[in-house]
């Protein structure tokens, strides 16, 4: 599963999809990584992962 450390670990293409600029990522990712770490990630439970305003 690709995630933030995958990010951190080459952001050229996470950068080249014009979501955010480099200087947001270097801002943010330090954030994004802790918040990463420290997701359960174990268990058997369904996590639906397309949340968007027109299926809430």
């Amino acid at each position: 599963m690709a995630g933030w450390f995958d990010v951190a670990a080459g952001p050229t293409p996470f950068l080249g999809l014009g979501l955010c600029s480099r200087d947001w990522l270097d801002h943010a990712l330090p954030a994004l990584l802790d918040a990463e770490k420290s997701a359960p990630m174990a268990g058997n439970d369904f996590l639906r992962q397309d949340i968007r305003s027109d299926n809430l």
